[in-house]
């Protein structure tokens, strides 16, 4: 099945591109899509979307179509979703 995935600010930066369509196993949870893209991804993408203890990062935002679904969510990524994930920018 294929998904549609959108990155943006940071993690648009660090991929190189805004956008991809990947193929993924069904069924598919958020996270097991988020750890497939870190895999895929690697070191890249890897520190922006988990912490130093492995587990995801509270900031990130991610969007399935247009619902804002929160880091854990258990709902199932169906064939044609579109995906939009976002690190916020912090600092000072």
């Amino acid at each position: 099945m294929t998904v549609k995935l959108k990155y943006m600010s940071q993690l648009k930066a660090a991929l190189g591109i805004s956008q991809e369509e990947i193929e993924i196993a069904t069924p598919c949870t958020l996270d097991q899509l988020l750890s497939g893209l870190v895999e895929k991804h690697g070191d890249n993408l890897k520190p922006l979307l988990f912490d130093q203890a492995g587990t995801f990062q509270r900031s990130l935002l991610i969007c399935l179509g247009d619902q804002q679904l929160p880091v854990g969510d258990t709902t199932p990524v169906n064939d044609g979703d579109e995906v939009t994930l976002i690190v916020p920018i912090s600092g000072g």
